[in-house]
């Protein structure tokens, strides 16, 4: 879903908001492809489209130009081949990074490993697919996001479906997290 999102190409998208989704997705983001072995042709996908946002961000700063605030790729797994990610922009990634906890000594990456996950299930949820009930949704979900969020820490938001409203909650969330 996301991926033919930041290709400007939604899938049960409508064509008024691919431009929406697409900016959306290519600034200010943190992409995390777990599991990358199962991804197929988004492999490939996700790994061009991070060559295409470096070569942009890195030609804009060259160019004295607004380069906005850059995204980023993480692809995770517990297999991972490097040689996976490569494209024809995109080399194989040089730096990989393995996280054993049991045999760690850098004591920040012990400390992020061992520390309490806290997970919390909204109790909100749509009444209706109609517009209205979606949208009234959508602004109690960021509202509870919002006031669960602790500043200086990250908070991470699932939801079940693309329907329940990535782009209303992050237009929503975006401008008081800021």
């Amino acid at each position: 879903m996301l991926l033919s999102r930041a290709l400007m190409r939604g899938y049960a998208s409508s064509r008024a908001s691919w431009p929406m989704e697409f900016a959306v997705l290519h600034q200010d983001c943190q992409w995390v492809f777990d599991e990358v072995q199962f991804m197929n042709a988004g492999r490939a996908t996700s790994a061009q489209l991070e060559a295409f946002r470096r070569d942009e961000f890195e030609r804009a700063l060259r160019e004295d130009r607004p380069a906005g605030r850059p995204c980023r790729g993480l692809w995770i797994s517990a297999t991972l081949r490097p040689e996976w990610l490569k494209t024809v922009d995109h080399s194989v990634p040089t730096r990989v990074m393995q996280v054993k906890p049991e045999a760690e000594h850098d004591d920040r990456l012990r400390r992020l490993t061992r520390a309490a996950k806290h997970l919390e299930r909204a109790s909100i949820g749509p009444v209706t697919s109609n517009a209205p009930d979606r949208n009234a949704y959508i602004r109690r979900l960021a509202e509870a996001v919002v006031g669960a969020h602790q500043a200086g820490h990250m908070t991470l938001v699932i939801v079940n479906q693309v329907k329940a409203g990535l782009m209303g909650i992050s237009r929503a969330i975006r401008p008081r997290l800021h």
